[in-house]
């Protein structure tokens, strides 16, 4: 064992053994390592407010109405999986509403997730729907951590003022809970929700699994003090777990939902929707992907589902020009396919 981990062993196991105040400190404040690239030219900042006064911070597309040529590139690895994404819209005008209301398209990040990274898709969807596309803050982002239930009396006030013909939520994550509690106080709704959390203390002690095979750290902190911390993030939101059980609604809810799940994610596993049912609740079931390549969409029958079903289509890995084409990094005869 090196010399350094042996004389601060003591050290960390003196803060971390019991310390879950300490890491129920770090889990409503965590902030997520920056992005590389130029995302950020693509969006402006937005503050969405209640009318009660509550405001929240969101991304909004900065796109000009004479811009009919774009080009977007998605490339992302997860661990060995290294998938790059191409489209190109050119040659023809951003669909345009039937009807005066434009329709809008409401993104909620997970855990953690920048919402910068989920520009390139907002851009899509604006460009092959015409929605009106934002991007909510991630919940840890949060002055006060409530599972992203804080950014629902925005959202809600600003549907109520602009009217869209039709609302997409689009979750992922832990961004599943707010967008369901938006769900349901919509009537025009559609919810689309990728590796949906259910039960909190699952998805953190699925992921300190993960993370402590990796870090000494991690693993110095007991099963029972990650317990214990997800006890007191829920008494310091007010929330109980029932309260952001999303799945609890399924049997009743008159709103659309498209639900994708990997029964190999142990942070939002698939088992934890068996024996659901629902008229209007959709689940897709995928094996062989875990979380992180849940929720980045990094495999194409996930990406083509997901994708089609935002657009009402079917879901078609020939049409390139409506959904991009998706390619593994080394394959070089994929990536030289034009476009």
């Amino acid at each position: 064992m090196p010399l350094w981990i042996k004389l601060c062993s003591p050290l960390v196991l003196m803060c971390l053994s019991g310390c879950a105040t300490y890491i129920a400190d770090k889990i409503t404040d965590y902030k997520p390592a920056p992005i590389s690239g130029d995302l950020a030219t693509l969006t402006q900042p937005k503050t969405i407010c209640a009318d009660s006064g509550h405001c929240i911070e969101a991304l909004a597309l900065a796109h000009s109405p004479s811009d009919v040529t774009s080009s977007l590139k998605y490339d992302i690895k997860v661990k060995d999986n290294h998938k790059i994404w191409r489209y190109v819209h050119t040659g023809k005008e951003s669909v345009k509403p039937t009807s005066l209301a434009k329709p809008m398209a409401i993104i909620f990040p997970g855990y953690g997730q920048p919402n910068l990274i989920l520009t390139i898709m907002a851009t899509w969807l604006h460009l092959e729907s015409g929605a009106d596309v934002f991007i909510i803050e991630s919940a840890d982002n949060s002055e006060h951590f409530q599972f992203g239930l804080d950014t629902v009396a925005p959202i809600i006030s600003v549907i109520n003022r602009e009217k869209p013909s039709k609302v997409q939520l689009i979750g992922f994550s832990m961004g599943a809970v707010a967008a369901h509690a938006v769900a349901q106080q919509v009537d025009n709704a559609e919810l689309h929700l990728v590796a949906p959390m259910t039960n909190f203390e699952q998805s953190a002690l699925g992921l300190w699994n993960v993370l402590k095979h990796d870090s000494i750290f991690s693993a110095l902190i007991s099963e029972e003090t990650m317990k214990e911390a997800v006890g007191l993030v829920h008494e310091r939101a007010k929330l109980s777990a029932q309260d952001i059980d999303i799945k609890l609604t399924a049997h009743d809810s008159a709103t659309p939902a498209y639900i994708y799940v990997s029964h190999d994610d142990t942070v939002t596993p698939a088992k934890n929707w068996q024996g659901m049912q629902s008229n209007t609740w959709q689940l897709n079931k995928y094996q062989g992907l875990n979380h992180m390549e849940m929720v980045t969409l990094l495999r194409n029958d996930l990406f083509l589902s997901f994708a089609a079903n935002l657009l009402g289509k079917e879901p078609d890995s020939h049409d390139i020009t409506t959904f991009g084409l998706m390619c593994d990094a080394d394959n070089a005869e994929c990536l030289n396919q034009k476009l």
